[in-house]
């Protein structure tokens, strides 16, 4: 039965970054500018609003609705340019791993492959909804019986039902992580195929997602330091927190541009490296499963 390595898996993303710096910093420009950009402007006009809520204006329906009228506009333009965002860098790492040889336009693009992954991911966003809406019935009715037949004791069932049904989402979840670089991949539907090509991996698969998870988690806690550095270096910690409750906007008039570009670039190039990551540590597990189909890119 073919294996891969716990190890190799978690690394792949930071191997793919070092080997490919030049399309990673496209990936991240890419992401800065389609990705965060809405973010960005609907989080100035998040500002804006929570600053007429906090001057009294919210009395007036009217005001209330010209203040929010600009974010809800902005929604629709901020979920398409994420999901354009996604597909372009997860796309890119997916071939940059699998496909190295392909590096038109630094690995991004929009094609066949693209389209497949998608279909796939909206296929397995619906299986989870399904799954995730009977396991909430089912706890609830059997809490529900739980409690009928025995009183509140009765409901202390509920707990390690949570724990099992929630232990047996994640080794759903894991026994289909490989349907979207598998689509990419081979270009077509291949959720069943997933579920039999990670029989026996499951675990194997959830402690890689666990340790990309941690390490993320260490860089975002190092990240937040260093953007807190920064900002410190404009005013005090505490008088940030003041004026984010008093007078959110006033922010952006408080901290230099340069410290909110250079939140900024931090910003893009963590969720660059985040998606990077993922995608890698997916493209490897599958690589390895699946035998010498594609070329070996980190020997």
């Amino acid at each position: 039965m073919r294996e891969f390595s716990i190890g190799d898996a978690i690394t792949a993303g930071v191997r793919l970054v070092a080997r490919e710096p030049l399309a990673f910093l496209a990936w991240a420009l890419v992401y800065g500018l389609v990705g965060l950009t809405p973010q960005f402007v609907g989080m100035a006009m998040g500002f804006d609003a929570m600053s007429t809520l906090r001057s009294g204006a919210a009395a007036d329906p009217e005001a209330l609705t010209q203040a929010m009228a600009p974010m809800q506009a902005l929604q629709p333009v901020s979920f398409v340019a994420s999901v354009v965002s996604g597909l372009l860098l997860y796309g890119a790492a997916y071939r940059a791993v699998l496909f190295p040889e392909d590096r038109r336009f630094l690995f991004l693009r929009l094609g066949g492959r693209e389209l497949w992954m998608a279909l796939t991911v909206v296929a397995v966003f619906l299986i989870a909804f399904a799954a995730i809406l009977v396991v909430v019935l089912l706890i609830v009715g059997i809490t529900a019986a739980g409690s009928a037949a025995a009183g509140a004791s009765g409901a202390l069932i509920a707990f390690p039902l949570i724990l099992l049904l929630v232990g047996i989402m994640m080794w759903g979840a894991s026994r289909l992580a490989l349907a979207p670089p598998m689509a990419f991949a081979e270009r077509n539907f291949r959720i069943p195929e997933a579920w039999r090509q990670t029989r026996g991996h499951a675990g194997r698969i959830f402690l890689v997602m666990l340790g990309v998870f941690g390490l993320l988690l260490l860089a975002q806690v190092l990240l937040f330091a260093l953007g807190a550095g920064i900002f410190s270096l404009f005013m005090p910690l505490s008088e940030m927190g003041r004026l984010l409750m008093q007078n959110p906007a006033g922010l952006f008039a408080k901290i230099h541009p340069v410290g909110w570009a250079l939140a900024a670039v931090l910003w893009a190039l963590f969720g660059t490296w985040s998606m990077a990551m993922f995608a890698a540590s997916l493209a490897e597990i599958y690589r390895g499963l699946r035998g010498p189909d594609h070329a070996e890119v980190f020997s």
